[in-house]
């Protein structure tokens, strides 16, 4: 083998120069079915310099191969390795090229020391070096079928870093909580509890402390590219040093985490990010669910990215096509590295709108955030600020405001994202598909400028916005939520006989204006359902909170929102930022209503600001109300189109509720 002493005597000191040496990988012939394998040669001695070799495959068919993932760590901190670059000839390999140093991060020079075979090679995939990270085409086109990669090896190896003492009892203690009953057969997590007596009485103070290093373990469980691997790999095996875990052994423990996590004695931002880490394994488990379980749970639309928004890359479009693979609808996007994000944040709204999910409007990322979240995050902005009003958070004054920004660093990855949980909103404000297309309409257009001519129902304006109180350091959010909700209870519901007073705009009959208030304030639903019959009749706390009873979390989902009150009188929650004279609207095909604001006074063009619930209209009254009033001007004077329709509604019911309008989103 042509040069290799030259390498195979101490490499990891040997200074490489990247501008002198460069690996010129074999081309990939077909990018889109093609990858690369990288084949790691055996060796005994742990200490001995690592040497691979990398050449091209087919998908199909394949040699059974295993994938690695890992965190790349700093690419400054790099060692070097031997590698050389071989073409696949059949059941030859060539072996006339030579072995060369080439550098890749300390991280990933560890995970290939520990996971070499003393026997015989081991074949694996590793992005880093599989992909020509120097050629952005190449790239992307690799990306689009990662998710094909990682289907089709027999098991993903998670590497957590090199031998670790802690790790590894926390490793061996999980095993023993799934230990084997005297038959062999698996006990559960909770069979576990159930005989805690003879097993957690002999855990320590030590084990528990264990279990929560491994369980909180910081450099993995945030990636992003970590979404992929585990859903779709078939087998995911924790590796740290020469240890190994399987993943259905944590996640069995994660799942039962009320059993066996309260063990683990966790306070303050432990306690959050435990929290963090169980809702993001708990996201995992659900998308590995088959389709038909999980679509009523999850949207596997364009819009799960926003899910993943706060998760980390290194590079931040991959927080975009690290989850395509994922989506039922992601291959009309694509893969593009010489993209900026700002080109891919417009490409992705442009997708969505394509394939008429307007639901991109409600993930918006100009919201404001609450004072205490501001300044928790710039605490050096406004650290004096005595201010009673939110602080908002500044928007681009370039970007066109219904383009999310998926670069913001504010606000990212709500799980509740304004009315929608998980990418999916429980509410149907546009209403039957049948009401869309008596309306005849596009839904939008999009102009050379960006602006965004959306076809929608003018619902009403804001004629009243509660004040919101600022948050004390020692004042939850949720207190100071129920606080201002018993504040902002609208006059008629404190009457006597506000039980029997009907609020008149309900899409139900006899609805009191107590029940339409308290219905309002939690935007008619549970964390993840709307309220049922059985919700409706158990409305105490709103009577009980005054006597200083709590209320149940589920009902502060929207902490930061305020109650408001159109022009009608129809009960809404208002986004923190909004102001009178805002205008609510119900885009065609849209979820939930919107909340404008005409530009610079200009009623011709008009800025999104953000969701909107208003009380009456979620399940598509408003349509209904719209179709009504478009069928009584029409059979009045059939002759005229819908435009001349439109128009004309509008201006003989102007400053009433419930026509349609073209608006012109900048």
């Amino acid at each position: 083998m042509p040069a290799v002493s030259k390498f195979t005597s101490n490499v990891a000191n040997t200074i490489v120069d990247e501008s002198t040496i460069n690996l010129k990988y074999p081309k990939l012939e077909n990018a889109d079915r093609q990858f690369r394998m990288l084949v790691l040669e055996p060796s005994r001695d742990f200490s001995t310099d690592i040497k691979c070799h990398i050449h091209n495959r087919s998908q199909y068919p394949n040699p059974a191969y295993e994938a690695l993932s890992y965190r790349w760590g700093d690419p400054k901190d790099t060692t070097p390795i031997c590698i050389r670059l071989t073409e696949y000839q059949g059941e030859q390999e060539s072996d006339e090229t030579p072995y060369l140093p080439w550098p890749v991060t300390r991280n990933l020079e560890q995970a290939l020391r520990a996971l070499r075979l003393p026997d015989r090679d081991r074949l694996l995939w590793v992005d880093a070096l599989c992909i020509n990270q120097n050629d952005d085409v190449e790239r992307g086109r690799q990306v689009r079928i990662m998710g094909q990669i990682y289907q089709n090896c027999v098991r993903d190896l998670l590497w957590l870093g090199p031998e670790n003492a802690q790790i590894s009892r926390a490793m061996r203690l999980i095993l023993k909580i799934q230990g084997h009953g005297e038959s062999g057969h698996k006990k559960t997590c909770r069979s576990m509890v159930e005989t805690e007596s003879t097993t957690f009485s002999a855990f320590s103070d030590q084990d528990w402390d264990d279990l929560k290093s491994l369980i909180l373990h910081p450099v993995e469980w945030g990636r992003v590219w970590i979404i992929q691997e585990l859903i779709l790999s078939p087998e995911f095996t924790l590796v740290c040093g020469k240890d190994t875990l399987d993943w259905n052994c944590i996640d069995s423990v994660l799942e039962n985490n009320r059993d066996v996590l309260k063990k683990i004695d966790l306070q303050g931002p432990e306690l959050g990010a435990l929290l963090e880490v169980i809702g993001k394994v708990s996201t995992i488990r659900t998308y590995r669910m088959p389709l038909e379980i999980t679509t009523p749970l999850f949207s596997k639309s364009l819009l799960t990215t926003f899910f993943f928004l706060d998760w980390e890359a290194t590079d931040g479009r991959d927080k975009v096509y690290a989850v395509l693979s994922l989506t039922t609808d992601g291959k009309d996007l694509g893969v593009d590295y010489q993209k900026t994000m700002d080109q891919l944040s417009i490409d992705f709204a442009k997708t969505c709108l394509a394939q008429g999910s307007v639901r991109i409007l409600s993930h918006n990322t100009t919201y404001c955030v609450a004072k205490t979240q501001y300044l928790k995050q710039y605490p050096s902005s406004h650290a004096n600020s005595t201010t009673k009003q939110e602080l908002l958070v500044p928007r681009r004054k370039d970007w066109p405001t219904w383009i999310p920004d998926l670069s913001d660093d504010i606000i990212k990855g709500a799980k509740i994202s304004g009315l929608s949980v998980a990418g999916v909103s429980k509410y149907n404000a546009c209403g039957t598909m049948g009401s869309m297309k008596a309306l005849q309409v596009i839904q939008c257009k999009i102009t050379p400028s960006l602006g965004l001519l959306m076809a929608g129902i003018f619902v009403d304006s804001v004629a009243l916005v509660s004040p919101i109180t600022l948050v004390s350091e020692n004042e939850t959010p949720r207190n100071r939520w129920t606080r201002d909700a018993l504040a902002w209870a609208p006059p008629e519901t404190k009457q006597p006989n506000a039980i029997l007073q009907l609020y008149p705009w309900s899409d139900s009959q006899h609805e009191s204006v107590v029940s339409a208030y308290w219905r309002t304030i939690i935007t008619d639903r549970r964390a993840d359902k709307r309220l049922n019959a059985e919700d409706l009749r158990q409305h105490n706390w709103y009577a009980d909170i005054s006597e200083g009873s709590d209320i149940p979390e589920e009902n502060t989902l929207l902490v930061g929102w305020r109650f408001g009150k159109t022009a009608a009188g129809m009960y809404c929650m208002l986004p923190p930022q909004s102001k009178v004279g805002d205008t609510i609207c119900v885009p065609l095909g849209g979820q939930v209503p919107l909340l404008l604001r005409s530009r610079n006074g200009n009623d011709e063009l008009y800025e999104l600001i953000g969701e909107v619930y208003v009380h009456g209209v979620m399940d598509g009254m408003g349509m209904l109300r719209a179709v009504a009033n478009m069928s009584r001007m029409l059979q009045a004077d059939p002759n005229h189109d819908y435009e001349h329709m439109a128009t004309r509604l509008r201006d003989q019911t102007m400053g009433t509720q419930f026509y349609m309008q073209t608006f012109h989103i900048v």
